[in-house]
C-alpha cells in the first residue's frame, strides 16, 4: 500500500476536501479521543472510527444531511481495494515523515517537533493523524530519564504535557526542566481543569516562564494554532 492509501491518511485528506482545514483536524482530533486511547492501525478500525464517533461529531457540527453526505464519501474512499495490502499506522511511521502536501495548513513546509510528555503514546498518536505527518513530528517522554535525554540537544519548538495521561516524572523534576527551556519553546499544559492539569497549571504561575494552559473542552484548535504560528516563523 502507498503512503497516500493509508486509511488514516486517506480520512484525513477526504475531511480535508470536504471541510476547511482547521475543521478538518479538529473533528479528526475529537473522534480519535472518543474512540478510545488507541489509534485506528486497520482499516476496518478507520471505517468504525468513521462509521461512529465521526458521525456523531459531524452531525453535532453540521447539518444533518450534509454530516451523511460526507460520511458517505469517506467511506466510499476507505473502502478494501483488493489490489493493496494492508500497512499499519505504525509502520507507516517508522518509515516516512516526509511532506504531506494534501492542502494549505500554511504556506511554511518545514515539520514542527512536539514533544509530549505523557506515559502513553496516545495524545502524540491522535494529533500525528490529525494534524499529518507532514506537519508535526511528535515524540513521547514519558520518564525523568527519557526528558533528560530529549532536552540535551536543540529545545523543541513545542512541549505539550497531557495532565490526562501522567508521566513517571516528579512534577517538581517536570517543572524545574520545562521551566529551564528559552522563550522560543511553548510550553502546554492540556487538560487544566483535570486534578494533575491543576496541579501543573498552579505550578506554572511560579515558574518564572510563560505558559499556555488548556481545557481539554477548549478541543484542539489552540494547538492547530501554535503549529501554524511555529511553522511560519521558521
Amino acid at each position: 500500500m502507498s503512503e497516500e492509501e493509508v486509511p488514516t491518511r486517506v480520512l484525513r485528506r477526504s475531511l480535508e476536501e470536504a471541510l476547511e482545514v482547521h475543521t478538518a483536524s479538529t473533528v479528526l482530533f475529537e473522534a480519535l479521543g472518543a474512540a478510545g486511547s488507541r489509534v485506528p492501525q486497520t482499516r476496518d478500525d478507520v471505517l468504525e472510527l468513521v462509521r461512529g464517533p465521526l458521525r456523531e461529531i459531524l452531525a453535532r457540527r453540521l447539518d444533518p444531511a450534509r454530516a451523511e453526505d460526507i460520511v458517505a464519501q469517506v467511506v466510499d474512499r476507505i473502502r478494501p481495494d483488493p489490489s493493496t495490502v494492508e500497512m499499519p499506522l505504525d509502520d507507516l511511521a517508522a518509515e516516512t515523515r516526509r511532506e504531506d502536501s494534501t492542502s494549505s495548513f500554511t504556506t511554511a513546509h518545514e515539520v514542527v517537533s512536539v514533544m509530549v510528555v505523557a506515559a502513553s503514546l496516545g495524545f502524540a498518536q491522535r494529533i500525528n493523524v490529525a494534524f499529518g505527518t507532514g506537519r508535526v513530528a511528535p515524540w513521547v517522554v514519558s520518564t525523568e530519564r527519557e526528558l533528560e535525554d530529549a532536552l540535551e540537544g536543540q529545545a523543541p519548538p513545542i512541549v505539550i504535557v497531557d495532565a490526562s495521561d501522567i508521566p513517571a516524572i516528579p512534577q517538581r523534576v517536570l517543572m524545574r526542566r520545562l521551566a529551564a527551556l528559552p522563550s522560543t519553546t511553548a510550553c502546554v499544559v492540556w487538560g487544566r481543569e483535570l486534578p494533575y492539569g491543576r496541579v501543573l497549571a498552579e505550578a506554572t504561575e511560579a515558574s518564572g516562564r510563560a505558559w499556555i494552559t488548556l481545557e481539554k473542552k477548549e478541543g484542539i484548535a489552540p494547538l492547530l494554532d501554535l503549529v501554524r504560528s511555529r511553522r511560519k516563523n521558521r
